[in-house]
């Protein structure tokens, strides 16, 4: 993991930083923007996944045959469906009633999910609106015979509230 010393204050002249401790190593801003750029790279391939961090656990299943595509992975669409079921049970906690999706606005798929995987869906509210409420998913999966949990997918989606008859509702306040 990429450890980088944490200053108070720090001063840029010339493409160059400076620490207020007289100790501390010197290091371009290109550098320093090398090695940052390295670590969020590293942490969208699932390498620092951390599921300890402020998520709850939607839901959690184990694919079957039956949801392979062509390769022999599971077909994007179940893990999409997966997580749409995991957005909506957090959405509607939130909104205190129904609601549907309207959006997905990000989707990215990290690594392919394989048959007899455990895959955990965790979410977390994001932003809620007047009428709708934004939940931001994390798809980790444990491989057959690894405890070791790995990154396959992140997305953010979009719900609204809705009354009794398909209508948009005002988000009550928590």
């Amino acid at each position: 993991m990429v450890k980088l010393p944490l200053y108070r204050t720090v001063w840029r002249f010339s493409g160059r930083s400076f620490s207020q401790d007289d100790k501390a190593p010197i290091v371009t801003t290109a550098e320093l923007g090398a090695k940052l750029k390295d670590l969020e790279l590293r942490i969208s391939h699932g390498e620092y996944f951390h599921p300890g961090k402020p998520q709850a656990l939607a839901v959690q299943d184990v694919p079957q045959p039956a949801d392979m595509n062509g390769n022999g992975d599971i077909f994007g669409g179940w893990v999409l469906s997966q997580m749409d079921i995991a957005g909506g049970a957090l959405a509607a906690r939130a909104a205190k009633g129904r609601v549907a999706t309207v959006a997905i606005t990000a989707m990215t798929f990290v690594q392919p999910i394989k048959v007899g995987d455990m895959v955990s869906i965790y979410g977390k509210v994001s932003r809620i609106g007047r009428t709708s409420i934004t939940i931001d998913l994390e798809t980790v999966v444990q491989r057959r015979n690894d405890a070791a949990e790995i990154r396959v997918t992140h997305g953010t989606f979009v719900f609204v509230a809705i009354d009794g008859e398909g209508k948009p509702r005002q988000v009550p306040a928590a």
